[in-house]
C-alpha cells in the first residue's frame, strides 16, 4: 500500500501507527485465511467420508469449491461497504467474486490430501504449486477485470495472496493425512492400532 498508493498510507498514518496498521492488517488475513482453511478443510473431508471409488474426486471438487464462497462473501461485504474500491459496478463485481471464490475453492480442494494417503513434502509442495500458479493467473484476470485502469495499484498484493494461500495451505498438510489410520476406501487400515494396544 505504501509503494502502490501514497497518499492513502499517508493518510492513514494519521490515525494509526505503522506498528499498528502492519498488525491489523496481519490479523485480518489471518482471519480470512484461517476461515477459508477452516471452510474448505470440512468440505473435503466431508465428501472423502461420504463417498467412495471414483465418484470421490468429483464430489471433492464440488464440494471444494463451494467452500470458496466464503471467500467470495468477504470480497463482496467488503466492496458493499467500501473497505474494498471496485470500479466495476456490483453488477460485475457480484458475480465475478462468487466465480472467483468458486475457483479458490478448487483450487484448495486440489492441495487437500485424499484421506488415508500419503503427503509427503516433494507430493505436497508440486500439487501446492501448481495450484498457486493457476490460481495467481486467474487473480490475474480478476484484478483488471474488478479494477479496470487501477488494476496495476492491487495487482502485486492480490498475485501475491493467490500464491501464498494454496502454498501455505497445502504444505500445512505435509505427512499429517499419511498417519490416518484409514486406507482410501475408508477402512481401517492393518496394523494401524498397533501401538495403542501394545
Amino acid at each position: 500500500m505504501a509503494m502502490a498508493r501514497p497518499d492513502d498510507f499517508r493518510e492513514a498514518l494519521q490515525f494509526i501507527t505503522v506498528p499498528a496498521w502492519m498488525i491489523s492488517g496481519a490479523v485480518v488475513l489471518l482471519i480470512i485465511g484461517g476461515l477459508q482453511g477452516i471452510a474448505s478443510g470440512f468440505a473435503v473431508g466431508l465428501a472423502d467420508a461420504l463417498w467412495r471409488g471414483a465418484s470421490r474426486n468429483t464430489w471433492r471438487n464440488i464440494f471444494g469449491s463451494f467452500s470458496g464462497l466464503v471467500h467470495s462473501a468477504y470480497l463482496i461485504v467488503f466492496s458493499i461497504t467500501g473497505l474494498l474500491s471496485p470500479l466495476a459496478g456490483p453488477q460485475v463485481h457480484i458475480p465475478v467474486n462468487i466465480v472467483y471464490g468458486l475457483i479458490l475453492g478448487l483450487a484448495l480442494a486440489y492441495v487437500v490430501p485424499t484421506l488415508g494417503e500419503p503427503s509427503s513434502f516433494r507430493r505436497q509442495f508440486f500439487r501446492s504449486l501448481r495450484a498457486a500458479v493457476a490460481f495467481s493467473l486467474v487473480t490475474i484476470v480478476y484484478v483488471f477485470v474488478i479494477y479496470l485502469e487501477e488494476a496495476g495499484v492491487s495487482l502485486f498484493s492480490r498475485v501475491l495472496f493467490g500464491m501464498m494461500l494454496p502454498m501455505g495451505f497445502g504444505l500445512a498438510l505435509t505427512e499429517r493425512f499419511s498417519r490416518s489410520p484409514l486406507s482410501s476406501d475408508g477402512r481401517v487400515q492393518d496394523g494401524s492400532y498397533k501401538s495403542m494396544s501394545t
